[in-house]
């Protein structure tokens, strides 16, 4: 660091005080030359954390107004001093942006958004810029609208009255609309919804100033785009989704939104089409979803797709979804062909998505493109079609088959290098054996059939013929999936020459024995085990990931026996969920390195633990300190990595 010059370390800086509560003080300590740069760079202390955890809050959230200028502030809250008094102290100053993070407490999203509404109508409405939440850690969905809201506002559009809810909630809470959500009630109801007009929708979205994210249905539109000719301009908006009715044929640019993100079409391919194609704008997206909907397909024109082509839209994903019910099979190929083409060839794509629900055919017909789809999603409930069809060389990065009942076919589906599969009739054994030399990672979460109070007895990957064996993966380097399958991995006849990563994925029963049995047999620590032997079936594999915390004992015992196993040279990366008490972490630590732990650990009779909570003791948590959140499962984007060289 002492080698950067003062921009590029003050980049450094403001990435770590926007993502870590109270880093500017942290990085004030590092030494005088560090402490003189924060000290001159109002920028830094703008971003305030309002938390039970901060020490000296009210010396620290002095000192920060004080040295950021009036400058716009980025404040972190926590739920439980949402109604404090140190929120009030900031609300009078310019906010970018006032986020809330709903780490440690139960309240609903509905619960958040009316203490919002409550603590920010006392203040004046432009002083904050957006307002974000974060629930329980997570990023998604972070413009949170309830449905009621979105009702109310919906049916006082219908009264041209918006204003009035606008007058109830703050408008920079109001981020996001769906047409669709407001008429879902009556669906309970039997009474079909009321149509809103052109004029009046448009007039709503107006007062909705901070939209983030909107739906809009044109089969709840009374009239039609011809009699509006305004354009109605959304600097904030990211999502857009729009679902065409049938008998919607001419188009209007009736939304400017220059910094959208996600645009979502629904209708048939003349609407989507005709849709791009007016665009004012040349748009630049993250993702391009097209949900191709009807069966009303006819030999397009080039003069029909002269004005795609000059708006040359960007798109880093393109999504394509298809839906058809009675048209012929061959002409639905032939026009998903040409479909396909007109839009990989007028648009700038970097990845295609293709979303197929029901005719395997047009996936088929894609696949001889010039540009065939590099992740492929098959969600199928039939497949009596594919077995009529030959088997194209065809390849993608990512083939997913999700929630599809009987066997699929799938050597008749394309070579993938990735595949995510979701069935509980996937075995090894169906692999085809063309898959072998690009097949490198698995996802498969396949649910047990079996009554979770029974053992399980696993599927032996090996096919049913008498000294046959299955297919050599010798390109499967990564494998996700629950433990009963990886236990078939481990004590299976196949071979995985370039297998480097496992992880296992805990769901829905215990199964504390397969646990012991999984952690017993990875490390290969005698040479045989059931007459397998396990090290020349996976000799390049050095990490295990669990997206639990299994009990100390597990960890431990297998940790010294992957330590003996190998004799010290395979560095072994043990990822588990979050992280793990310090002195967990360095006994696991010593552990890799052949060394006894320094500290008494569970078990051993010197062993005293502060914390309440039986079950964090034992798997080596902090504290009791929300132990209810830390005893589920993580994600496997949250697993803490431990090695040999891991400091603690």
């Amino acid at each position: 660091m002492e080698r950067l010059n003062q921009d590029v370390r003050f980049e450094i800086f403001n990435f770590v005080v926007e993502f870590v509560d109270d880093s500017v003080f942290i990085l004030m300590c590092v030494c005088t030359e560090w402490q003189a740069q924060v000290l001159r760079s109002p920028w830094l202390w703008r971003y305030i954390t309002i938390s039970d955890d901060t020490e000296d809050l009210d010396a620290k959230m002095t000192m920060q107004l004080f040295m950021s200028q009036e400058l716009p502030l980025v404040v972190r809250v926590y739920v439980s001093l949402l109604s404090s008094a140190y929120l009030n102290r900031i609300l009078h100053r310019p906010i970018a942006a006032l986020v809330i993070s709903s780490k440690g407490t139960k309240l609903l999203p509905e619960d958040i958004f009316t203490t919002l509404t409550n603590v920010l109508s006392a203040h004046p409405p432009h002083q904050i810029r957006q307002v974000m939440c974060i629930w329980g850690g997570a990023t998604d969905d972070i413009y949170f609208t309830p449905a009621s809201v979105q009702e109310q506002i919906y049916d006082r559009a219908l009264l041209e009255d918006v204003e009035s809810v606008v007058q109830t909630y703050p408008v920079v809470l109001l981020t996001r609309f769906s047409m669709t959500a407001c008429v879902s009630r009556f669906i309970t109801t039997g009474d079909g919804p009321s149509k809103i007009s052109l004029t009046a929708f448009m007039s709503c979205v107006r007062w909705l100033t901070h939209l983030v994210l909107l739906t809009m249905d044109y089969n709840l539109v009374s009239e039609t785009t011809d009699k509006l000719h305004e354009v109605l301009w959304l600097p904030r908006l990211q999502e857009l989704e729009i679902i065409f009715s049938e008998d919607l044929t001419s188009f209007t640019s009736i939304f400017a939104t220059p910094n959208l993100q996600r645009l979502t079409l629904h209708g048939a391919w003349e609407q989507l089409c005709g849709y791009l194609s007016i665009s004012k704008y040349r748009l630049q997206l993250k993702v391009l979803s097209l949900h191709i909907i009807g069966d009303r397909w006819q030999q397009p024109s080039e003069e029909e797709y002269k004005d795609l082509y000059n708006r040359r839209h960007i798109a880093l994903t393109l999504e394509i979804g298809m839906e058809m019910t009675t048209v012929r099979v061959n002409g639905l190929s032939e026009a998903f062909g040409i479909f396909h083409r007109v839009l990989i060839s007028s648009l700038t794509i970097d990845r295609v998505y293709a979303y197929i629900s029901s005719e395997y055919t047009i996936l088929l017909h894609g696949l001889q493109l010039d540009h065939p789809p590099h992740t492929i999603h098959l969600s199928s409930r039939s497949w009596d079609n594919v077995k009529e069809l030959p088997t194209l060389p065809a390849y993608c990065d990512t083939l997913a088959v999700i929630g599809v009942t009987g066997k699929p076919p799938l050597r008749q589906l394309p070579c993938p290098r990735g595949l995510v599969v979701s069935t509980r009739h996937f075995s090894f054994s169906d692999l085809p054996t063309s898959w072998a030399p690009t097949l490198s990672e698995i996802e498969a979460d396949r649910a047990p059939d079996h009554n979770p109070k029974i053992p399980h007895k696993p599927i032996k990957m090996q096919t049913s013929s008498p000294g046959q064996l299955g297919i050599n993966l010798v390109s499967l380097r990564c494998l996700k999936c629950q433990i009963h399958l990886a236990i078939e991995v481990v004590t299976s006849d196949h071979r995985f020459p370039a297998f480097e990563e496992l992880y296992i994925v805990r769901k829905f029963y215990h199964h504390k024995k397969e646990v012991v049995q999984l952690l017993t047999l990875f490390p290969g620590a005698v040479g045989k085990v059931s007459d397998v032997s396990l090290s020349p079936r996976l000799p390049k594999l050095h990490t295990l990931g669990i997206d639990w915390f299994p009990e100390w004992e597990y960890i431990c015992t297998f940790t010294e026996r992957w330590a003996k196993a190998h004799d010290f040279t395979t560095v072994l990366t043990l990822k588990l969920p979050k992280r793990p008490a310090i002195r967990f972490i360095e006994a696991i630590v010593q552990i890799m390195n052949g060394s006894s732990p320094s500290l008494p650990l569970p078990g051993s009779p010197s062993f005293s633990s502060s914390v309440e909570c039986e079950y964090c003791a034992r798997a080596g948590w902090w504290s009791k300190d929300n132990c209810g959140a830390r005893h589920g499962p993580a994600s496997l984007q949250e697993l803490f990595p431990i090695t040999k060289n891991t400091p603690w």
